[in-house]
């Protein structure tokens, strides 16, 4: 879905790629794919030390630094959560309502925040990041990230 090379700052010399995928089944295709051995082999003499890998899904993407080179701006950010949250916030009370007219509130409340977190997670906001994708990395004339220069 997309990579995003973080450069090194001030006295430290290691970089971090972020490979995003659609789906475990991708990665793991990716991961055990000719051109990747291909290509670390090729990266080897540019290493110091051994890579590390961290494997993060659903909402660790959420809460990654967002002061990175190619993060959109948090406004953006904000824009599209809300476009996200709110129909989302407004389905799922509708949908769990005859399942859970005799429910106390309290734990009502508790299956609504997990419907939404869970449509959010898997289903609307990896879609809306897709498809607003073009506006949320734009960047104006002169103010292009340092992968673009």
């Amino acid at each position: 879905m997309g990579i995003n090379v973080i450069r090194p700052v001030g006295k430290d010399h290691e970089y971090v790629t972020i490979f995003r995928f659609d789906s475990y089944e991708h990665l793991r295709t990716w991961q055990e794919s000719d051109i990747r051995r291909q290509l670390l082999k090729k990266a080897e003499s540019f290493r110091e030390s051994e890579p590390t890998y961290h494997l993060e899904s659903g909402l660790e993407y959420w809460f990654l630094p967002h002061d990175l080179p190619d993060a959109p701006p948090r406004w953006k950010m904000a824009v599209v959560t809300v476009l996200g949250v709110w129909p989302v916030s407004m389905l799922v009370p509708k949908v769990l309502a005859p399942l859970a007219a005799y429910v106390p509130s309290f734990s009502r409340a508790l299956f609504i925040a997990i419907g939404i977190v869970i449509l959010l997670t898997w289903v609307v906001m990896p879609v809306l990041v897709k498809l607003l994708n073009p506006w949320l990395h734009h960047r104006p004339y002169g103010r292009q990230s340092h992968e673009q220069t």
